[in-house]
Order: C-alpha cells, then sequence, then structure tokens
C-alpha cells in the first residue's frame, strides 16, 4: 500500500516538472522583426502612418513638376532664355541624381525617420527660396538644391512604410502608395489653374512677387507638414534592431501594438527581440569578411554600446565597399543596360 501511495504521489509530480520546462522559452523566446511586427498587427496606426504619408507624396511630386507650370508664367519676369527654360526643368533630377548615393547611406546609417524629417525640412526651406527668387541664378540654385534634399524622402519614404506594416498588409501599402502619387499629380494642375492665372503682384520688403511665386511658396505646404508629421511617429523598428537597439526597437513596437489594439503597451506578446546585427566574421582560409546575420537574444546594453561603437566606426568604410560593385564585373555591365533603358523611356516621354 505504501508502495502505491508512493507511486501515486511520484506520478502526481510528474507532469509538473515539464511544465516548468516548457513555459519560460515560450515566454523568453527571441522574436525576429517579422515576427514582431506581425504581432504589432495593423489598426489605427498604420491608417495615421497612411494620412501622413499623403502630404509627403504631394511633397515630392509638386518639387519635381512644378517647373513645367510656371515657365510660361516666369518667362517675362526672370527673362528666360529657351536654355534657361531647359536647365530649370532638368536642374531638379540633376540635384536628385547627384545625392542619391549619399541618401542611401545617411538612410542606412542614420535612420529612416531622422531622414524624413531633415529632407522634407530641407526641401522646404528650397522650395520657399525659389518662391522668394528674384532671377534665373536664384531660381536654378534652390530649385537644385530641392532637387538634392528631396531624393532622400523620395526613396526612404517607400522603405519606411514597407517596415512598419506586417507582411499580410505589405503588398497592398505600396498600390496605396502608387494611388497616392497619382492623385498628388492630379492636384498640381488643378492648382496651378486656380493660381497662375491670376494677376497678384506683392511687395515683401525689397521682394517682389508675382502669382507664379504664389504658386511656388503654396506647394511648399506638403512638406512642411510632413517635416511636423513625422515628428510624431517612432523610427523604423526594422532599423533599430539592425543596429543593435532592440531596447527602442521594442518600444516601437510597442507604440505600434497599442493603437492598433488599445490595449496597454506591457501586453505586447513579445517579450524579447533576436539580435540581428550583421557581423561580418573572417574567414581565415580565404581572407575574406563575410557578413552573418546573427539572431541571438540581446543579454546587456554593454553589448548594444559595443556594437553600436563599431557601427560607427565601420559605418563609412562599408558604405564603400557596398557602392564597389556597381563598378564592377558583372553588375557593371548590367546597370548600364537598365540605365539605357531607362534614359530610352524619359526620352520616349519626353518626346510625346
Amino acid at each position: 500500500m505504501s508502495e502505491s501511495r508512493e507511486s501515486e504521489s511520484g506520478d502526481s509530480k510528474l507532469p509538473k516538472i515539464p511544465e516548468q520546462q516548457e513555459e519560460p522559452p515560450q515566454n523568453d523566446a527571441a522574436a525576429d522583426f517579422e515576427t514582431a511586427i506581425d504581432s504589432a498587427g495593423f489598426g489605427m496606426f498604420n491608417i495615421l502612418l497612411l494620412v501622413a504619408a499623403i502630404p509627403a507624396a504631394m511633397g515630392t511630386v509638386y518639387e519635381t513638376s512644378t517647373m513645367s507650370y510656371i515657365l510660361p508664367s516666369a518667362e517675362c519676369d526672370l527673362q528666360l532664355s529657351l536654355l534657361d527654360k531647359g536647365i530649370l526643368n532638368a536642374i531638379t533630377y540633376a540635384g536628385m541624381i547627384s545625392s542619391a548615393v549619399m541618401w542611401g547611406y545617411l538612410a542606412d546609417t542614420k535612420g529612416r525617420r531622422n531622414l524624413l524629417i531633415v529632407g522634407y525640412a530641407a526641401d522646404t526651406v528650397c522650395v520657399l527660396g525659389g518662391a522668394f527668387s528674384q532671377n534665373r541664378i536664384q531660381l536654378m540654385v534652390f530649385k537644385y538644391l530641392g532637387g538634392f534634399c528631396m531624393s532622400g524622402p523620395f526613396a526612404v519614404l517607400m522603405t519606411y512604410l514597407t517596415e512598419m506594416h506586417g507582411r499580410k498588409h505589405r503588398q497592398r501599402i505600396m498600390m496605396m502608395v502608387g494611388i497616392m502619387f497619382s492623385i498628388a499629380t492630379l492636384t498640381l494642375p488643378g492648382l496651378a489653374m486656380l493660381i497662375l492665372p491670376q494677376t497678384w503682384d506683392f511687395h515683401v520688403w525689397t521682394l517682389k512677387l508675382a502669382s507664379w511665386q504664389v504658386f511656388v511658396a503654396i506647394t511648399a505646404l506638403p512638406s512642411l507638414l510632413s517635416f511636423v508629421l513625422f515628428f510624431f511617429f517612432p523610427e523604423s523598428p526594422k532599423f533599430l534592431m539592425s543596429k543593435g537597439r532592440n531596447q527602442e526597437a521594442m518600444t516601437a513596437f510597442k507604440i505600434i501594438y497599442h493603437l492598433n489594439s488599445r490595449k496597454p503597451k506591457d501586453s505586447f506578446p513579445i517579450k524579447l527581440l533576436a539580435n540581428e546585427v550583421i557581423v561580418p566574421v573572417k574567414k581565415h582560409k580565404e581572407g575574406k569578411d563575410v557578413p552573418i546575420e546573427i539572431k541571438l537574444p540581446m543579454e546587456s546594453a554593454e553589448v548594444q554600446d559595443a556594437e553600436s561603437q563599431d557601427a560607427k566606426k565601420s559605418s563609412l568604410r562599408s558604405g564603400f565597399t557596398q557602392l564597389r560593385p556597381l563598378f564592377t564585373k558583372p553588375y557593371l555591365g548590367l546597370s548600364l543596360w537598365v540605365y539605357l533603358l531607362n534614359f530610352c523611356v524619359l526620352l520616349g516621354c519626353t518626346v510625346t
């Protein structure tokens, strides 16, 4: 009897042992970015982000398209020649091309949100500078600087939006962004029809403003609004995790989850994020540095600080390393073909 009682008591204790062993791994399992962003859900935060993206898309379209509308009005005021009009039409794109590499490097080192804020603030200043221009040289300089500043937000906006949505909604978001750019393209001629035919003549101190300058000044409003709105959004968790800043990434995930589910931030199901820092590991046989993605839990803040310091030291060198393949085989030939095809497409659109 005593043996049976002991066996029964022993059997009753056995199920408790595996339960205690199974629960901690489920609660403490490190989640990667895709798992965490899917757990944050889709809701109010994503809707607010799309609303903020509307003026951002409008600012991008306005920066690159206003010249074609104001040249007939500004031709007499600035005494533009045929060559001047051609330069004004192209100089914005020259600024975008000359700064594309720089903005790509800054987006991967300084963050998406910071670049959007700085880019749209700088574009607002450049657009207003173009609106107050009193001669063709000033207008050319500000249009070049406007293209130089807009190249970053134009590309990073897409990246930021995709990284703030889960896999289920990511493709639909890109379709909606395309619709935003189309709507922005349609609003510009309507705005030009309302303002440019007016015979306005304003004097601000020693500056003389015509209707076309008022039109250019109004097109700065979307960039100004985007500059203000992006202050209220967090940094991309994808970028933060790639830099080892998992605590900040967790805070961003909790904000998204809180707005989408209307639940407390502490109820976010993910409790630990994986380390997605890409660490170059040297192969001794070949003597090459191969980036290997390590996904392990972050154990302490000291590890994050050490990795962030190493990333800052090697960021410039890694940026040039990433550009090197564009100028070597086999990518050089393929890149030249793509550039040529794109040039022919744009040339055909211009001729037609």
